[in-house]
């Protein structure tokens, strides 16, 4: 599976770099244009199969830090509340984490 994620970014890789030549030749503006939204495509095709992974990866993460547990013993109902609320303020960093990435300012509230 590893070899097969590296050929696709390196076929995207491969794709941009010619989209983006392709963009620096081009005698009319059509053809820049043209270059333009091919590297582009290319650029948000690599991003959405990054997030895509990193999501995958963020998945197995929390089910085997917060529920992975549940499944092989049963907790007291003390430690259900204590990982139930441990998980809440985990969810809380990676919602802060991801909106402070989208632009959000925590300074800037009112």
């Amino acid at each position: 599976m590893g070899w097969i994620i590296f050929a696709v970014y390196m076929l995207l890789g491969i794709f941009v770099n010619i989209f983006v030549s392709m963009e620096d030749n081009a005698e009319t503006e059509e053809e820049k244009k043209a270059g333009r939204r091919g590297w582009q495509t290319c650029m948000w095709i690599g991003i959405t199969l990054l997030g895509i992974g990193l999501l995958y990866a963020l998945g197995w993460v929390w089910y085997y830090f917060c529920c992975g547990f549940l499944v092989i013993e049963e907790p007291s109902f003390f430690w259900k509340i204590i990982w139930g609320l441990l998980s809440l303020v985990l969810l809380g960093f990676v919602a802060g984490l991801i909106a402070i990435c989208c632009g959000w300012d925590p300074k800037d509230r009112w």
